[in-house]
């Protein structure tokens, strides 16, 4: 089992918004978390990449626990980010910095790697994900398929072993939509491990091993 939440309780502005979460994912499945807006889809990815605390339960990432009700430490933060990566639904490119710059910049200066080999795996990555003609552009001058395949390589050049991913077909059409389908198809035959969180019926059935549903602040698979 790559990772578990038990019973994850999370309180925001006097609001319970999670309310017992319990579920896994095994390595190598591409699993996605459905729901209506507002229904904790999103909390849930921040909770598992350490961006949000938590009331009361637990997380654990393969040999790493995040406990609820605590403050997560430092040395457990960049040991989590080392095993996590995460596609934001709006990207959060870094506007001023060129598409190879994002994509080397946490290898460089969250995980001690030499420009050199981090520029090579950035490279390597674009040129995987269809965009390595694009390294020297700025985000502004992205398309939006473009922007998110970045996005990707960017959360990709750490070598997490879980990748999350919010509203990824949110601003696609259905020609992109189909694109990125065929590319999560091809990282999770790669050995990658997803979970997506969308609201997109259609997609989640196209590509996803599992589908988990999210309703009043629980999750419940479906059969």
């Amino acid at each position: 089992m790559l990772l578990r939440l038990r019973d994850v309780w999370l309180l925001r502005a006097q609001r319970q918004v999670l309310a017992g979460v319990t579920f896994h994912v095994r390595r190598g499945e591409l699993v996605a978390l459905m729901g209506a807006s507002g229904a904790g889809k999103s909390t849930v990815l921040r909770v598992i990449a350490g961006l949000e605390t938590f009331q009361s339960g637990t997380v654990q990432l393969e040999d790493l626990a995040l406990n609820g009700g605590v403050c997560h430490a430092p040395a457990t933060l960049r040991s989590l980010r080392g095993k996590v990566g995460m596609v934001f639904q709006f990207h959060h490119l870094f506007e001023h910095l060129p598409v190879i710059k994002n994509v080397w910049l946490a290898p460089v200066y969250a995980r001690g790697f030499t420009l050199r080999k981090a520029e090579r795996r950035a490279r390597d990555l674009l040129a995987a994900l269809g965009v390595e003609h694009r390294a020297a552009a700025l985000p502004c001058e992205l398309s939006g398929g473009e922007a998110q395949r970045v996005a990707i390589a960017r959360a990709l050049a750490v070598d997490p072993q879980l990748l999350l991913m919010d509203e990824p077909t949110a601003s696609l059409d259905a020609g992109r939509r189909t694109e990125l389908r065929d590319l999560l198809r091809g990282l999770t035959m790669a050995g990658r491990t997803l979970l997506v969180a969308t609201h997109d019926e259609e997609f989640a059935r196209s590509c996803a091993t599992r589908v988990l549903r999210v309703r009043d602040g629980l999750v419940f698979e479906e059969s």
